[in-house]
């Protein structure tokens, strides 16, 4: 599970996500140091944050990690200051101070479990966790890393256990009190609050419960001083606060009254009170920050924000909010004049936002695809955010209604050769009406009925940049980001957009013509569409319908007059001019799906021009010319990706166990081999991009299996791409490829390239995969490993791809 907090720190802003505790400057959000929750720095099991909370003083974070351990970072360092084993089922983290109204009732809780023999003083820091076993009651503890003793605080009662046997709610917030933890309050899957007032050991064992919600709850707060207060957040927006009462002799009934606020139209995601307890600030979709005074619950509302509200933390002194926002934006907002004092948008996967994939932008940039309604341009080589293209205008506007604004996430990206022109493919959860305007007459329209599209493709040309009148200071400060985002004046903007391009078949891939304004677009289902630039704007011209079940990857050859379209276990090739099939790849090896596929070709010798492409076992060359499957290897593959000008025939693989191999169109053995990546024990890479034309300089970006996005380190890159493939004996390279992929004798590996004969039988001996030339000796090798049973084998024709075609028949 991956966390995305933003708390104080101090002077300091921390942005925790995945395995990493990022420090900013509280004042300009410039990145400090960097915290890996373990030396290796990997993703793996133990290592990735659940939650965090800030030790009061800011000195240090605690960390609730997956495998079991509540963890402190110094601040200042980046180093571990102290751990405590706890239990794997814990979710949840918060810290406080023990005052004097709670440090008694903590020592009897501790006297009634056997463990007074090293009581809590007033004034020590403890953390408080939620265990939520998946078939046992939720538990309270209280850890003191002073004496390192567990104390049970609370915990469900077997009638309610029983009640929820078949699925007990899980606890999904946790809130105590400040500037000491008197008060706790759980949120639960099944909308209802406890709330523990620490108060005696009476008390604690016998929790307020809150009265349910009548919506799921997501957001939880509580207020810092007596008497204690809750505010809850729900789904549709609803905020109510309970004045829960600590007379004992109140009846049940009475002991909590209610103040509830309707501001937000869809789900309030932050909660969270002011230090002095005076201001309640909540945010959700609507990218607004709404601050209700707790007298009178009027709300002052800060709108246009970086995005939808996702997470936020006062300041210590109540001065100002740090606010987490997606797809990825951090504002440090001054309460005050309530306008943001630094915004940034470097942060995107680091509040653990989706990243597919990163596909290769104008010059040398890289663009991040598979956010919430943005695509992300940033330049690799001074590791720097360029800027931001939005996909569609951000909802900043709340609606009463009951149906939750759609998530726009894009999903694919492509550019133009000369990076004037973009395309891109957005998804939404959910249908969105559209509206059609039909002219009614000169200088009039009417509203058309239109239709619920779930799909929608974008074209974009580079323009001036445009700008509105700066009527306001909010206006010209917005103004001066643009500009100071966009340096050259240019930006792209929308000049034609599709509603369901392909009707109800979502778009799987996106090809630019490499020479011409012209784009195909590939349907989930083998639908392909040709679109030019026309009269200033992009037309549909064309439509080819290719047999199959599931596509997934396109690419052009280098003179674009063919369009390569990987189709179930196959590649396609489709004339680019009449889009009629001129022709089929295809392989016998197995039954996956193609992943994706890439042309690799030398400007100066064509006749090397060939087709690479995978599935999740296995890899696969073919020779573009001559149609012949060159070879394949049975690898867990998981990426590849071209290496770029500098080796224009060479390709980077990764794997599913975080090895990375370069290998050629030539030879099936790896000419470097990286057998982990340095960010640990289970780090593999999902995607990943080479940016740059010299290989000494060019750096491997890659997007890891939990969606964040990272850089090979220089060391790393400079291993694999400044390798000499002439060089690299394939003696050395030979026990790689065999440690990579599987044991001589497999059938995946049969089709190996190879000169010569006698080669062959030296690789054999030497337990390599088998390499043939000639096409009859895979023939009777084939008939060799299956023993002549439940198989036909028939005379190979005279070129691969046929032979293929009819060597094995399964029966």
């Amino acid at each position: 599970m991956e966390v995305g907090q933003v708390k104080w720190c101090g002077g300091s802003v921390i942005v925790a996500g995945g395995d990493t505790i990022d420090v900013l400057n509280g004042k300009s959000l410039v990145g400090e140091r960097t915290v890996k929750t373990s030396a290796s720095g990997g993703q793996e099991e133990g290592n990735v944050l659940t939650s965090v909370a800030v030790i009061p003083g800011g000195a240090e974070v605690v960390g609730l990690r997956d495998g079991g351990s509540a963890t402190r970072w110094s601040v200042a360092t980046g180093k571990i200051s102290g751990e405590d084993k706890v239990a794997p089922d814990d979710s949840m983290i918060t810290s406080g101070l023990l005052g004097k109204r709670t440090v008694a009732a903590c020592n009897a809780l501790l006297a009634e479990q056997g463990q007074d023999s090293s009581p809590h003083k007033a004034g020590d820091i403890v953390y408080f966790l939620v265990e939520t076993p998946p078939s046992s009651p939720a538990v309270l503890k209280l850890l003191n890393p002073r004496t390192h003793t567990l104390t049970t605080v609370w915990a469900d009662s077997p009638a309610e256990t029983e009640y929820h046997q078949n699925a007990p709610p899980s606890a999904t917030y946790l809130q105590t009190s400040t500037p000491e933890p008197h008060t706790v309050a759980i949120g639960f899957s099944n909308k209802t609050v406890k709330v523990i007032q620490l108060t005696s050991a009476a008390s604690a064992s016998a929790p307020v419960s809150l009265p349910p919600a009548r919506s799921a709850i997501t957001a939880l707060a509580v207020h810092p001083f007596s008497p204690p207060k809750v505010s809850v957040g729900d789904s549709n927006g609803r905020i109510r606060t309970w004045y829960v009462s600590t007379q004992d002799d109140c009846p049940d009934s009475q002991k909590t009254t209610l103040k509830e606020v309707h501001w937000h139209a869809h789900a309030v995601s932050f909660l969270a009170w002011a230090p002095d307890g005076t201001t309640l600030a909540s945010g959700g979709d609507e990218a607004v920050l709404c601050l209700w005074n707790a007298h009178n619950w009027t709300a002052n509302r800060i709108p246009r924000l970086a995005g939808p509200i996702l997470t936020g933390d006062w300041k210590s002194d109540g001065s100002k909010l740090a606010l987490g926002c997606a797809p990825g934006g951090i504002v440090v907002l001054d309460v005050a004049s309530r306008k943001p004092t630094a915004v940034t948008h470097g942060a995107d996967l680091l509040l653990g936002q989706p990243c597919d994939h990163i596909v290769a932008g104008p010059g040398s940039t890289a663009a991040l695809v598979g956010m919430q309604n943005a695509i992300r341009l940033y330049n690799p080589h001074e590791r720097r955010y360029i800027r931001t293209i939005r996909a569609a205008a951000a909802n900043n506007l709340s609606r009463i209604d009951s149906a939750p604004l759609p998530k726009l996430t894009v999903a694919n990206v492509a550019f133009s050769a000369n990076g004037e022109h973009l395309i891109s493919v957005e998804d939404t959860d959910q249908a969105i009406s559209t509206v059609r305007l039909v002219a009614s007459g000169e200088g009039s329209s009417r509203r058309g009925k239109g239709k619920a599209c779930s799909t929608t493709l974008r074209f974009w040309n580079k323009a001036e940049l445009r700008t509105r009148s700066a009527s306001t200071m909010e206006d010209w400060e917005e103004e001066q980001r643009i500009r100071r985002e966009n340096p050259s004046g240019m930006e792209y903007r929308v000049n034609t957009f599709v509603t369901d391009p392909h009707e109800d078949e979502p778009v799987a891939a996106i090809a630019v013509h490499p020479r011409r304004l012209l784009v195909v677009t590939v349907s989930a289902g083998g639908e392909v569409k040709r679109w030019n630039f026309a009269q200033d704007h992009w037309v549909h011209a064309g439509t080819v319908r290719l047999q199959g079940a599931e596509a997934r990857s396109a690419c052009f050859t280098p003179d674009g007059t063919v369009v390569l379209v990987t189709v179930d276990a196959g590649v396609r090739c489709v004339a680019t001019a009449s889009l009629t099939e001129i022709a089929h790849l295809t392989q016998h090896l197995t039954n996956e799906c193609l992943r994706s596929v890439l042309l690799l070709s030398d400007a100066t010798d064509e006749s090397q021009a060939s087709i690479i492409s995978h599935t999740a076992s296995h890899l696969f060359c073919w020779d573009l010319t001559g149609q012949q499957l060159l070879y394949s290897l049975e690898l867990p593959v998981e990426a590849i990706a071209p290496v770029g000008d500098a080796s224009p025939t060479d390709f980077l693989l990764s794997t599913s166990t975080g090895a990375v191999l370069r290998f050629s169109n030539t030879q099936p053995t790896p000419v470097a081999v990286l057998p982990k990546i340095a960010g640990g024990e289970g780090e593999t890479m999902a995607n990943m991009l080479v940016s740059g034309s010299d290989a000494a300089t060019a750096t491997v970006l890659y997007v890891n299996q939990h969606g964040r996005f990272r850089y090979l380190e220089r060391r790393e890159s400079t291993k694999l791409l400044a390798a000499d493939p002439a060089a690299a004996g394939a003696a050395a390279a030979a026990p790689a490829a065999a440690g990579a992929g599987r044991a001589a004798g497999r059938v995946s590996e049969l089709f190996v390239h190879h000169p010569s004969d006698a080669v062959n039988r030296a690789r054999r001996s030497e337990r390599v995969p088998f390499a043939f030339h000639n096409p009859m000796q895979a023939h009777r090798a084939i008939a060799t490993y299956y023993d002549g049973s439940s198989h036909v084998l028939q005379a190979p024709s005279v070129t691969l791809s046929s032979m293929l075609d009819s060597l094995l028949t399964f029966e």
